[in-house]
């Protein structure tokens, strides 16, 4: 797995600085106690040693190259992690607990996580945590353990988001402790002018529909759109508007238009043969979410297909797509055409006898825009 730090200094070059006080003097006493290896003094309030916060960032299925999973972006969903060096008397196991405080960040009351260094690994190594104000506290998992004077680290998976983006100068302090090391210590300046503005937006986007006539049911819309080039994050190479599983893809319909709270949704072939979403519908707004080996690289051209709309009356309509990496939408205008009608209707029976029970055929021919596919009724 690769990383990417991302503003892990703690102040004046140094990573994990205590800051000055009744309460950061014991924690440092302790720390150089450690040291040496001479106990702390009784009921003085350890601190982990060398903190630091960077960004995960996960390889691509293909190409192989590296996503920012938007990570660098403000506003957005990001996985974080946590690296920390337990002190001399600071061993952690079951029930013991890790605090992360991320000041800005909205949190989910719940976030994943996933711990490294602890001896487990995989689902057991994995949970979630609970969330006071700012500061997320997870519980060690049984069987996973943290010797004294140890390197651990703690992923958070999911349910952190990114602050927002920030004129530079803006900076925001975050903190760890342990159920045993109780003393905060920075992780250092956490500066999020180092975020970028979500900014950019997917390009060449385009609209049909399978009917689009007025009061249509069960109608399939397709979306065409490329993803953007690039960003100027300075240090984070091309990866624009590159999306990977766990992204999402966002598409507005307007006012008028019959969304069904879990639409059908297909994906273009761009975003890999096995890639799957699920799409779920909140006021107007389709969200499709990627799942599975889902990649879809930068300035790439793809669809996506969104079933069982109701069409609106006659007149011109704005859609826009927009996705977790390129947060502005991408707009265009179709027309919902007049209701079209079938033609050449025939009525004939198998019998004409009176009150006989027989079987009767109807014939018709459907309109130019009115052919009809499976669900349509």
């Amino acid at each position: 797995m690769q990383r990417r730090h991302e503003s892990v200094s703690g102040g004046a070059g140094a990573r994990g600085v205590v800051r000055w006080g009744s309460r950061g003097l014991v924690a440092v006493v302790a720390a150089l106690a450690g040291l040496v290896g001479l106990a702390a003094p009784a009921g003085a309030a350890t601190a982990v040693t060398s903190a630091s916060l960077m960004v995960a960032q996960y390889p691509e299925q293909s190409p192989a190259t590296f996503s920012l999973a938007n990570l660098a972006y403000g506003n957005q969903p990001s996985l974080w992690q946590a690296d920390f060096t337990t002190s001399s008397t600071g061993a952690l196991a079951n029930p013991d607990t890790i605090s992360v405080t991320l000041p800005g960040f909205v949190l989910a009351s719940a976030p994943g996580f996933t711990l490294g260094g602890f001896g487990c690994t995989g689902a057991a190594a994995s949970g979630v945590g609970s969330v006071s104000v700012q500061t997320i506290t997870v519980v060690v998992p049984t069987g996973c353990t943290l010797g004294a004077l140890t390197a651990g680290t703690i992923e958070f998976t999911s349910g952190v988001t990114n602050p927002p983006a920030t004129e530079p100068g803006y900076e925001a302090t975050a903190w760890v402790a342990t159920s045993v090391d109780t003393s905060q210590i920075p992780f250092g300046a956490l500066a999020t002018s180092s975020l970028a503005p979500s900014g950019t937006s997917v390009k060449s986007m385009t609209v049909t529909a399978l009917h689009g006539t007025a009061g249509s049911w069960n109608d399939t819309w397709t979306f065409g759109f490329t993803t953007s080039t690039s960003n100027a994050l300075t240090g984070f190479g091309p990866y624009g508007g590159a999306l990977v599983a766990r992204d999402d893809v966002r598409v507005t319909f307007p006012a008028g238009f019959g969304v069904p709270s879990i639409p059908t949704v297909q994906l273009g072939a761009a975003f890999g043969a096995s890639c799957t979403g699920s799409g779920s519908t909140v006021g107007q707004v389709v969200t499709i979410l990627l799942t599975g080996t889902c990649t879809l690289a930068a300035n790439t051209a793809t669809t996506v297909q969104i079933g069982g709309i109701t069409d609106p009356s006659v007149g011109s309509y704005p859609f826009s797509v927009q996705t977790s990496e390129d947060t502005t939408g991408g707009a265009d205008n179709l027309t919902v055409a007049p209701a079209t009608s079938v033609t050449g209707v025939s009525f004939s029976a198998a019998s004409y006898a009176g009150n006989a029970t027989t079987t009767w055929q109807v014939g018709f021919t459907p309109s130019t825009p009115g052919g009809l596919v499976a669900g349509d009724q």
